[in-house]
This record gives C-alpha cells, structure tokens and sequence, in this order.
C-alpha cells in the first residue's frame, strides 16, 4: 500500500512541476519582446513579421519625426563620396523600451550591431497618399 501513495505523491508533484514549469516558460516568451507588441497595438498601420527578416544595410538614420517614446519616422543615411547623406529610404524605426527618440537625432548602428526589417507601416500623408515603408529595429548581432 506505500508503495501506491509513494507513486501517487510522485505523479503528483511530477504534474505540479511541469505546470509550473510552463507557466515560468511562458511569462519568459511573453516579456521578451514586450515593447514591440504594445508599440504593435498602439501604433495604427503597423504590421510586424513573426520573425525578423532580412538585414538593413544603413550605416546610419536621422529621425524626421517622433511618432511615440521608441517609435520615429527616419531617413536611413548612405555614405557617398566620404560622407553621410539623409536622403534614403524612409522607414519607421522601433527602439527598444530605454529607447527616446528626439527629431534630427542621428542613430547609428554600431559594430556589432545590425539594423533588421521587422515589418511594414502604412500611414496616410497630409495630401492624403498612401504610403508603406519599412520597420527596422536595430539588434546585437549574436
């Protein structure tokens, strides 16, 4: 007869600490990346991947303008005849929560850092034009 108490304590324990287990798993997942899903939610027009996508090639981006604390419309910079110009492609940049943008702030992506497409954003003009540009969120390269 102990030896069913024993085995039914043991099951027990076992199921508690999976669950538990789960639940730790899960609140992990859930606060990785956090400010990208309240900026997804908060920001209309914005459409992210599931995964980050392909690298971003800018050395560089000067913000235009601020939409939120970690969120900018910016111009990604190319380096021509030595210097760097903010003239390219206009995309929406995504900081991570210590993160505040600030208009004609340069942010550059450092060594080992690279800059990634993250998704699109759609928004309207004040001549009322659609237009689509590029999120980027800059990671450590890893």
């Amino acid at each position: 007869m102990k030896k069913w108490v024993v085995f039914l304590l043991g099951l027990v324990a076992g199921c508690i600490l999976t669950i538990l287990s789960l639940v730790v798993i899960g609140k992990v997942m859930a606060t990785t990346d956090t400010v990208t899903e309240e900026i997804s939610s908060s920001v209309p027009g914005l459409n992210l991947f599931e995964q980050p996508g392909d690298e971003f090639s800018a050395p560089s981006f000067e913000v235009m303008q601020v939409l939120a604390t970690n969120v900018a419309l910016a111009h990604s910079g190319e380096n021509e005849y030595g210097r760097t110009t903010y003239w390219g492609t206009l995309v929406l940049l995504i900081g991570d929560e210590n993160t505040h943008f600030y208009d004609d702030q340069i942010v550059e992506v450092k060594s080992g850092q690279v800059a990634r497409h993250i998704g699109t954003y759609q928004y309207e003009t004040k001549m009322e034009m659609q237009k689509t540009v590029p999120v980027i969120r800059i990671f450590d390269k890893q």
